[in-house]
């Protein structure tokens, strides 16, 4: 902004403090374009210099390649300036590849930033930790974790219960018949017929092949990223 350029003016700030920050995007997606506003505030912010890699994503460039490509940006600040004046950044995925970053850094002896900001960070890709599915009283995701299901209707019933809700419907028939006689039913009031169909499952295309959703339907979540994962 040109104000923060006539403050460093004022003060003879020549803007040595450089900001380093990652982008999020689960490591497949997002871009600098996508964060350039935020990215400019949090180095207004911080009163410093922003630099931001482009660094290549999943699935064109796997694993280690985005990490390699914010490695060398550090090492090229690192030719600039003094590692005291640098301070790392990232939101997301972004911000596991900065903890990835420092422990590079750590176990090879290259000289540490100044510091290091972490935005709601991904650093349990296995998503093996317990914060996945307990629920903690400071915790914004829900109750079930990210296996969070949208209505009672999910998943759907096993064959078995089915079955079991089948047989409840007819008796529960029975008995309204016994009660009342079949002039007390309302006209649209399901028919055994109706119970004893076949149930319609729910169908998807998925890599060309017709999938039958049997069991389980789930929405992972991770900071806007959708899997389908049917059983």
């Amino acid at each position: 902004m040109k104000s923060d350029y006539q403050e460093r003016k004022k003060t003879i700030d020549p803007g040595n403090r450089v900001m380093m920050y990652v982008h999020g995007g689960a490591y497949f997606f997002g871009s600098v374009d996508e964060h350039r506003y935020q990215i400019q505030r949090h180095a207004r912010k911080l009163k410093a210099r922003a630099i931001a890699p482009r660094y290549r994503l999943a699935p064109q460039f796997p694993f280690p390649c985005g990490l390699q490509d914010c490695l060398a940006t550090y090492l090229y600040l690192l030719s600039q300036q003094e590692p005291s004046t640098i301070v790392l950044a990232g939101d997301s995925a972004g911000a596991g590849m900065i903890v990835s970053l420092l422990v590079i850094l750590r176990d090879r002896g290259i000289p540490l930033p100044a510091g290091a900001v972490l935005i709601s960070p991904w650093v349990d890709l296995t998503h093996s930790f317990p914060s996945v599915t307990d629920d903690c009283p400071l915790d914004y995701i829900p109750p079930s974790g990210f296996h969070h299901k949208p209505s009672m209707a999910w998943p759907p019933p096993s064959e078995e219960e089915l079955d079991e809700l089948k047989k409840q419907a007819m008796q529960q028939k029975k008995d309204l018949v016994s009660e009342k006689g079949p002039a007390g039913l309302s006209s649209d009031a399901p028919t055994m017929k109706d119970v004893q169909d076949t149930t319609t499952r729910l169908r998807l295309m998925i890599d060309g092949e017709n999938v039958e959703i049997k069991e389980q339907i789930q929405v992972r979540l991770q900071h806007g990223v959708s899997i389908l994962l049917a059983y």
